[in-house]
């Protein structure tokens, strides 16, 4: 018999942590009410709000959930969520942030991409008139711009500083003759790439809002409360060891080697991720209709490195049964389409080249492992968070030490090294014999690299031999040794011709 108080909520009991993905708009953000309070009151106040964060703190997220609800209470109307990272074209006649931001904002399944010459008074009307159409408001709505991820117009083009300011002159424009209003996110490590365009901007952008991670106390309620509104009691004793394990951080200061310490603070990201998966390690040992959590559960489920791999790895191996897709083929567009050899993510508009692709990537948009981010009849694609670039890789590496053989190992190794000669297979490591037909394209590069370089090497050893041959004769002439030499010449001719006539 089931405990007083512990009948299922409402709808059934379902998994509260929604784990790497962000909280969006129709979803509960826990324990950052003062936080969302605070900056919809400066966005109503100062008309325009940098809000700015280390990565991982929860920007998109405090936005989504929380902010837009508030400020729908103060009768503005939130935009959907905007970015500017359309990359320029060569050669394109118009401003590609400009059209990146009116994209977004206009774009409906299967409709048109807007005009390329659109500005943004033009979409933001137009985004109004669609508002009035549908009889969500009126003519005099109160629009707020929500520009996410605003790092990224410094990033893709850093030396394209004409259009940059052309879009900033274009958005100060608006902000200052509309009734506009713009909360606008970035990570604070790029805040200084702003300073030659603030003075685009009303206020110069001295309006800012810091969103820091989680302190304990915070982190604790993160825990237990969505633990509760699912019957289940989140013990504290068990939350406090969850917290210490999410608070330790291994930095690296200069000339010293990588040191673990104590932080401050818990990544709600990690929290979010390390929570999920205990959550379905639980379930998966002691039924659904669990009770509690406990300190053992924390101790042998809730390791923060392994549920991050784990959750990419048990994504991707769901995907690959439900679609037969090739999963070396997934593996590979994840790691080298989405991520960069600088280790941030990437957008692309490609999908993995396999078997049933287009399936594929709508459910691993589904397992959150990416993001699809619809403009005008294009779709980018993107891995959901920063923190997943090294569980995509470290499950990527693990996985290719048990599935693949050593020259394939060796292939991703010479790509991931810029192509380097070095990394090339040596004559007697290529492999006999395969079908090149299953084989990425990385592989199949790799191969004919290392083919090529074997028929150098033997051209460069036969020649290396002659020249030996040669020196050998004219130290011998010069000891002397004519006859001989001569025997020797006549020899060398005969084999010369004998592989000539062979092939």
């Amino acid at each position: 018999m089931k405990q007083a108080g512990t009948a299922a909520p409402p709808g059934g009991r379902h998994n509260p942590w929604v784990g790497p993905r962000g909280f969006g708009r129709d979803d509960k953000l826990p324990n950052r009410e003062r936080e969302a309070r605070e900056l919809t009151d400066r966005i109503v106040a100062d008309r325009v709000v940098l809000l700015h964060s280390p990565s991982g703190a929860g920007k998109t997220s405090l936005v989504e959930a929380a902010v837009v609800k508030e400020l729908a209470e103060e009768g503005f109307v939130p935009t959907p969520r905007l970015r500017v990272n359309q990359p320029p074209r060569e050669g394109a006649d118009y401003n590609p942030y400009v059209h990146s931001l009116v994209t977004y904002l206009l774009s409906v399944p299967n409709g048109q991409e807007p005009p390329t010459q659109m500005n943004l008074r033009e979409a933001v009307q137009q985004w109004r008139a669609n508002q009035s159409a549908s009889g969500k408001t009126d003519d005099d709505l109160l629009t707020v711009l929500i520009i996410d991820q605003l790092e990224e117009i410094l990033v893709i083009d850093p030396t394209d500083r004409d259009a940059k300011e052309r879009f900033f002159r274009e958005l100060g424009e608006l902000l200052r003759t509309e009734p506009v209003w713009a909360v606008l996110s970035i990570r604070e490590d790029y805040m200084g790439g702003l300073d030659r365009y603030v003075r685009f901007l009303p206020g110069l952008l001295r309006s800012r809002y810091r969103l820091d991670f989680l302190d304990r106390s915070d982190a604790k309620l993160a825990m237990t409360v969505p633990a509760k509104e699912q019957q289940v009691d989140f013990a504290e004793r068990a939350a406090d060891a969850l917290v210490d394990r999410l608070t330790v951080v291994q930095i690296q200061r200069p000339g010293r080697e990588p040191e673990t310490v104590r932080a401050p603070y818990v990544e709600p990201f990690q929290l979010q991720v390390v929570c999920r998966q205990m959550w379905k390690k639980i379930g998966a040992q002691r039924g659904d209709d669990f009770l509690t959590i406990g300190v053992d559960e924390v101790r042998d489920y809730a390791d923060i490195d392994q549920a991050l791999t784990l959750y990419v790895g048990d994504t991707v191996a769901s995907v690959v049964e439900k679609t037969r897709a090739d999963e070396h083929k997934i593996r590979d567009w994840v790691e080298s389409d989405l991520i960069t050899k600088q280790n941030l993510r990437s957008q692309t508009l490609s999908r993995p080249d396999t078997a049933n692709a287009a399936e594929a990537v709508v459910l691993l948009e589904q397992g959150y492992l990416i993001r699809a981010d619809l403009r005008g009849q294009s779709t980018w694609y993107e891995l959901t968070h920063d923190r997943l670039i090294r569980a995509v890789q470290a499950s990527n590496e693990m996985w290719r030490w048990e599935n693949l053989e050593p020259w394939q190992i060796a292939a991703h190794e010479w790509n991931v090294r810029d192509r380097h000669p070095a990394f090339l297979l040596s004559a007697d490591a290529l492999p006999s014999s395969l079908t090149r037909g299953g084989l990425t394209d990385v592989e199949k590069a790799f191969l004919k690299a290392s083919e090529a370089n074997k028929r150098e090497s033997s051209v460069l050893t036969r020649i290396s031999a002659m020249l030996g041959f040669f020196a050998l004769a004219a130290a011998l002439k010069a000891l002397g040794f004519f006859v001989l030499v001569a025997v020797l010449e006549a020899i060398v001719i005969i084999v010369l011709l004998i592989v000539l006539l062979v092939r």
